[in-house]
């Protein structure tokens, strides 16, 4: 896992789950991972973590909103 996916309303982003960088790529490059709000977005996990974690403030939780087209481009998803 070198990417973490954000979720992006209105204000600053938000980690959802990591993702190798191709799927990353596949997920924010396709239309349907993006909404009238809110869009998906990856950074490289690195810039994320503070000694090694990620802090739960930067979190937001997984729904499963995303699911299907992650199964529809066969994509593989990881907890962070």
């Amino acid at each position: 896992m070198k990417m973490i996916v954000l979720a992006r309303k209105l204000s600053r982003p938000r980690a959802l789950f990591g993702m190798s960088e191709e799927d990353a790529l596949a997920l924010c490059s396709d239309p349907r991972s993006k909404g009238q709000r809110w869009m998906t977005v990856f950074a490289p996990i690195e810039e994320w973590q503070v000694n090694g974690a990620i802090p739960a403030r930067a979190k937001i939780e997984d729904t499963g909103k995303l699911d299907g087209l992650i199964q529809d481009l066969r994509l593989t998803k990881h907890a962070i």
